[in-house]
């Protein structure tokens, strides 16, 4: 307000002072061109001061740019809580996966060790019922070598009784069975 005061007083001094130099003769032309001048340059900062408002539109800016840089820490903040909390389950996720394999290899391991001591034990059957079917073809050939050896015994045996035995003898021995 002040310097609108100052301006305004600034230029009635001006159009007052415009005609006596005038009258004088000398520089009437350089004076109108300086009063031309400065009330120019008057409008122009009236324009500037009160209606483009330039102080309010550099404070609007000003202040739209700090909102803008506060968003943007609060976005940069909130990005990184995100990254935090992704690497955090990152690192949870890495921890199961250790765990998980750890429990595979126990687990597995075990299972072998299971495996292995069923297979020894059905190798152990198998070999038992092989032992029984082994032992028990042993006793049929042994029977059956008894059975031959018998019978080839008896027939070489009824051989020799025939080839000893005479008619005589026959009939001595009918006679002795009916007796």
């Amino acid at each position: 307000m002040r310097r609108a005061a100052c301006m305004g007083w600034s230029f009635a001094v001006l159009f007052a002072a415009t005609p006596a130099w005038a009258a004088e003769g000398g520089g009437s032309e350089i004076v109108v061109r300086l009063v031309n001048f400065a009330v120019v340059v008057g409008v122009l900062v009236w324009v500037f001061t009160r209606v483009f408002s330039l102080r309010a539109f550099f404070a609007r800016r000003c202040n739209a740019i700090e909102d803008d840089l506060a968003a943007s820490g609060r976005e940069l903040q909130r990005a990184k809580e995100r990254l935090a909390a992704i690497q955090e389950r990152i690192r949870h996720r890495q921890e199961e996966v250790a765990a998980l394999v750890a429990t595979g290899d126990h687990d597995g391991e075990a299972e072998a060790r299971q495996i292995l001591t069923a297979s020894r034990e059905q190798a152990a059957r198998v070999a038992q019922q092989v032992a029984v079917a082994v032992a028990q073809a042993e006793r049929r050939l042994a029977q059956e070598v008894r059975r031959a050896v018998v019978e080839r015994a008896c027939t070489a045996a009824e051989g020799l009784i025939a080839q000893s035995i005479g008619e005589s003898d026959q009939e001595r021995l009918v006679e002795e069975v009916l007796s």
